[in-house]
């Protein structure tokens, strides 16, 4: 990508605050629908099992969103993507919000999780370019807390809504600051320099990565139900394993490669993903499940049935349960804090030069 903007230091506190908003309304739509999904399964008068795709095929579409909508803030500009997605997600949200059945709003958050990729995606590297490069991890750091704030406040969102008004309105609410994020970024952003890369995207690796984490997914999601030992499961993950090793291939042999696999090689990195991956399992995962489960045996509905269609009316203890399930994700907020503040101290040894580069900041967006 470009140059950094010549004004682009004063504008630091205004990229601060608009990615920092951003990553806040993406973190919230993620725990927010979760505490819902029994309401709007009973609302369709559908199973747990079909509506869990309404969180399942938005965190794979933004997992598989992710590398290309990098590429695509080095190719047209951190700017106008980022105002491009917020875009998107907010249209699509609207569009959630509107659904009158369960496939149509899986379909919508599958939308939405392209929206929500590129606000995770960009908004790093637009902090790595607006901000001084000495001030790199306390504006990091502000971004981690706002995701993981986000996390906290969702469920408790989440439940008042689901007690006190419609399922629909989970989603409408992101319209309003949609829009304010999106002309905040065109208004008060800078312009970039036009790029001097060749605008060329892999869409071969792109479509590569998505049918592997597809293959992947979705075994794990229906091995249960259709027994692991089943020849849909094990051919899925067969599938999987064809998938990764073409896209493998793929990406070590194209001249523009979606994720370019030499920034592995850097140590630092590798086990900064690694440790991301865990946290994203342990966190997500957690927040997923625990949600479903207490909410449900709480109105003495079992995973594989269909909830009743009056708790789209509301759950009498949903707020109780958001406010809950939210104070792990404090406890996460106050350990990022902490650790922040400590890490200078805890590890001298690690030097700036073996985690900073522009070939590593592109991939910055997997965990701040």
């Amino acid at each position: 990508m470009g140059n950094v903007p010549p004004d682009g230091a004063r504008h630091r506190h205004t990229a601060l605050l608009i990615v920092a908003l951003g990553a806040f309304m993406v973190s919230v739509d993620t725990t927010i629908v979760n505490i819902n999904l029994p309401t709007i399964a009973g609302s369709f008068k559908v199973g747990m099992a079909l509506i869990s795709w309404v969180v399942m095929i938005y965190l794979i579409v933004l997992a598989c969103s992710l590398p290309a909508m990098g590429k695509l803030g080095d190719i047209y500009g951190f700017r106008i993507v980022f105002a491009f997605a917020c875009g998107f997600f907010t249209v699509s949200s609207l569009l959630c919000g509107l659904s009158t059945s369960a496939s149509h709003l899986i379909f919508f958050r599958a939308l939405q999780g392209i929206g929500a990729a590129g606000l995770y995606a960009i908004g790093p590297a637009i902090l790595m370019r607006y901000i001084p490069e000495e001030k790199h991890g306390w504006a990091l750091g502000i971004m981690t807390a706002m995701v993981s704030i986000g996390i906290a406040t969702g469920p408790v969102l989440g439940g008042f809504i689901a007690q006190y008004a419609s399922w629909n309105w989970i989603f409408i609410i992101n319209v309003p600051a949609g829009i304010a994020i999106v002309a905040a970024t065109l208004w008060y952003l800078p312009k970039e320099a036009a790029s001097e890369e060749p605008a060329s995207f892999d869409i071969i690796g792109a479509l590569l990565i998505f049918f592997a984490l597809i293959t992947l997914l979705f075994p794990l999601n229906r091995g249960l139900s259709l027994t692991w030992e089943s020849p849909a499961i094990l051919g899925s993950f067969a599938l999987s394993l064809l998938f990764w090793a073409l896209f493998i291939v793929r990406e070590r042999s194209c001249t523009t490669p979606l994720i370019d696999l030499q920034v592995f090689k850097n140590r630092a990195f590798l086990a900064g993903n690694i440790i991301a991956s865990a946290m994203g399992v342990a966190v997500f995962g957690s927040a997923v499940l625990s949600q479903v489960f207490a909410e449900g045996s709480m109105n003495g509905i079992a995973p594989q049935q269909v909830p009743p269609a009056d708790l789209v009316r509301g759950f009498h203890a949903a707020f109780q349960l958001g406010a809950i399930l939210s104070f792990a994700a404090l406890i996460l907020v106050i350990a990022i804090i902490i650790w922040r503040r400590r890490r200078e101290k805890i590890l001298p040894e690690v030097q700036k030069e073996e985690i900073q580069g522009p070939v590593v900041e592109r991939y910055m967006f997997v965990y701040p």
